[in-house]
């Protein structure tokens, strides 16, 4: 009988238990699409609001190829390909670290530094204050072979 008792005492409290759970629930389940409305409703304003920047970018870049023919030699290209590259700052991927190593002469001047490792030292500098965003406002070529 004993056995039985607190088998019987063990089920009721499991009972208790799942009816103790279910109401949280239906409480939390109450609160939560309050919270799901304004969770959602910023991140709508948030997105048409990167949406409006991606096309003005979108813009400025349709505008600034139009201007500009497609060039003779590959060193604006290079430009375009190192600003697309790095505009979120540099994370050291394989793609970036292999790019600016390649791409750049080694007695490039960057900061009144030499070569592409002064360029990363900068890119691995500006990646401890967070996420950076670098736009590029204009260029000019100085010579055939430099921008």
């Amino acid at each position: 009988m004993r056995a039985n008792n607190s088998v019987s005492k063990r089920f009721l409290e499991l009972d208790y238990k799942r009816k103790q759970l279910r109401q949280f629930q239906k409480r939390y389940l109450l609160k939560q699409p309050e919270d799901l409305i304004i969770l959602l409703t910023r991140n709508i304003q948030h997105f048409r609001g990167e949406i409006e920047t991606l096309e003005q970018r979108c813009q400025h870049m349709r505008r600034t190829r139009a201007r500009f023919s497609q060039p003779a030699n590959d060193v604006w290209r290079t430009a375009a390909e190192y600003f697309r590259l790095i505009r979120h700052g540099l994370h050291l991927t394989t793609n970036q670290l292999g790019f600016v190593r390649d791409m750049m002469a080694p007695d490039v001047v960057f900061n009144s530094e030499y070569g592409p490792e002064a360029i990363m030292q900068h890119w691995c500098f500006m990646d401890w204050f967070g996420d950076v965003n670098v736009e590029l406002k204009g260029w000019e070529a100085t010579d055939g072979e430099s921008l």
